[in-house]
């Protein structure tokens, strides 16, 4: 709704990229503006191009979205929050038209979502960011199978469960101030394993397997052995 402009039609809005990236005016950039709204699912093209934002509906409106960002034939989408104040149904068929287009078009997509069932179900790897900084990265299947950073365990755990009736596990504490990032791990302070070694220096990445990695002082091979000199007293 904040992304379209009130007072320009839908197609003026994709013809404004298409005038950008390759020069086409009138009936040629009709045409491909109507390509477009074809591409992402969008019934009557050419008389929806005439029409308004106010004139869609949320889900219709994301659509149209997609159809902008994909009018440079872009090599990458970067997806953000794609199926924010979306109902569940919509959410569906917004992932599923980015899908059917990725493998159309032969296009990468970059989907940043807080959603970990969309992450399960879409992506193929995982980044997970805390603080503005990478703190684990792995094959989908991997982060979920065998997550190492404690931010993303927590993230797991937060998860409700319909077999389930245990209370939900929240991860205590408050976000960084990202004007005034901590020297250490950015996650120390929430973190219940917390060393005095992450409050004052950034832990190195460490390879938990061929492709899978985390940012965490707990997989320091002298931080196990602290640990089990501490275990021995």
């Amino acid at each position: 709704m904040t992304s379209l402009n009130p007072v320009y039609t839908i197609g003026a809005q994709i013809k404004e990229g298409l005038k950008l990236y390759y020069g086409l005016k009138g009936k040629e950039a009709d045409k491909k503006a109507i390509e477009l709204l074809k591409l992402v699912s969008i019934n009557e093209p050419e008389r929806r191009l005439k029409q308004y934002p106010h004139e869609f509906s949320g889900g219709m409106r994301q659509r149209v979205m997609i159809a902008m960002a994909l009018a440079g034939n872009p090599k990458m989408l970067i997806a953000d929050e794609p199926t924010t104040a979306l109902d569940v149904t919509i959410q569906a068929q917004i992932l599923e038209i980015i899908k059917e287009l990725q493998k159309k078009i032969n296009m990468s997509v970059m989907l940043i979502t807080h959603d970990l069932g969309i992450v399960a179900d879409k992506a193929d790897k995982v980044v997970v960011m805390y603080g503005g900084r990478i703190v684990e990265s792995a094959p989908c299947e991997e982060i979920f199978r065998n997550p190492a950073h404690p931010y993303t365990i927590g993230l797991l755990n937060s998860i409700p469960k319909l077999d389930s009736s245990d209370p939900l596990v929240p991860i205590e504490g408050t976000p960084i101030d990202l004007l005034n990032p901590p020297k250490g791990c950015p996650f120390a302070q929430r973190c219940q394993k917390c060393m005095k070694v992450c409050l004052s220096h950034m832990p190195p990445y460490t390879k938990i397997s061929e492709n899978h990695e985390s940012a965490c002082w707990l997989h320091d091979p002298r931080a196990k052995a602290a640990a089990g000199k501490e275990a021995v007293k």
